[in-house]
């Protein structure tokens, strides 16, 4: 089995997209966080000329059993990936997931979503660079079952239809306004009082004012859950019990994780900050919209839909296998569900 480190910058979002990834391969990684400093933290990742004082802790990059292969995303974590890959007795397989903006042939493997490769065709040539569907994420088959068992005394009293709304908050691109939050509670209180049953989860992103407006326009109704961010995190119990899932459109990552489930996904729409064009986000909307996973929310519930679900996670890890494998390591031939 292949020694694996995942390195990122401490990001709960792109760290969790590696792991999941490892766990296809069905390895246990090493997880090591990067800390830059001086210009290096500024700079990076186009600095380069990386060293022992570009880092707070060089020893935890530089510490055997070394790597056979490293995953890493964030834009910290390729200064780090190129160090260890100086510094290491046998060069190890770089694996980097989204677009890393700098000489792709640093890496045997570069995973670019759909939706940031349509900004940069020219990608598409590149014989390492794989072009996923969304986000890998860690959303499985057995993940889900799991949860539902943890959380069937939250939420299988629920009446059904069960919808799982994920709500962000500010991007760089969006802006969760009033006018916003209104549209968005008027169509949560039109399915509570239908007598859907909500399960709601905020954001570290979600403005306190507009999560405070969201969370006491449900409070009244026994057929809304909200997660208050306290305890265990109810996330995938609340995909596991789902029928329908709502996401706001400013997160790839949550939208991700719904289209890997296989349930009908509703894209629910925030405020367009002045002179965005939002193109990433929007070719991501556009791809899965098309590809059957989402539509626009509209205030009511379609019938049931079904689609080829994502696994963009599993794609990346099938690849790797295959150069793993070059390189004299056997691993399982069927990925982790």
């Amino acid at each position: 089995m292949p020694v694996v480190w995942v390195v990122s910058e401490g990001i709960a979002g792109t760290e969790n997209q590696c792991l999941a990834v490892a766990a296809r391969l069905h390895v246990t990684p090493v997880v090591k966080r990067v800390r830059l400093k001086g210009l290096w933290r500024i700079l990076s990742p186009y600095l380069g000329l990386e060293c022992r004082t570009s880092f707070d802790d060089p020893d935890t990059l530089l510490t055997p059993p070394w790597p056979d292969i490293v995953i890493g995303a964030g834009r910290k974590a390729i200064a780090a990936m190129r160090y260890i890959a100086a510094k290491a007795p046998h060069r190890p397989v770089l694996v980097y997931l989204q677009d890393p903006r700098v000489r792709y042939a640093i890496f045997d493997v570069v995973a670019v979503p759909y939706h940031d490769a349509i900004m940069r065709p020219a990608l598409t040539q590149r014989p390492n660079v794989i072009i996923t569907h969304a986000a890998p994420n860690r959303v499985t088959d057995a993940v889900l079952a799991t949860a539902k068992t943890a959380w069937a005394k939250t939420f299988a009293g629920l009446p059904s239809p069960r919808v799982a709304v994920l709500i962000g908050g500010d991007s760089r691109d969006y802006v969760m306004d009033e006018q916003a939050v209104q549209t968005l509670t008027r169509d949560l209180l039109t399915l509570a009082k239908a007598g859907t049953g909500l399960m709601i989860t905020l954001s570290r992103r979600t403005p306190a004012a507009m999560a405070a407006k969201i969370t006491d326009a449900v409070a009244p109704y026994a057929n809304a859950f909200t997660w208050d961010g306290t305890g265990e995190n109810a996330f995938h119990g609340m995909l596991a019990w789902a029928d329908y899932i709502c996401v706001t459109e400013e997160s790839a990552s949550m939208l991700s994780d719904a289209g890997t489930t296989g349930k009908p996904v509703y894209i629910l729409p925030l405020t367009l900050r002045p002179n965005k064009a939002a193109s990433r986000i929007k070719a991501l909307h556009k791809k899965i919209i098309a590809d059957g996973i989402a539509r626009p929310f509209t205030g009511h519930l379609d019938p049931v839909w079904t689609y080829t679900k994502l696994d963009d996670a599993t794609m990346i890890a099938e690849h790797i296998r295959g150069l793993l494998n070059t390189r004299g390591f056997t691993l399982p031939l069927s990925p982790l569900m």
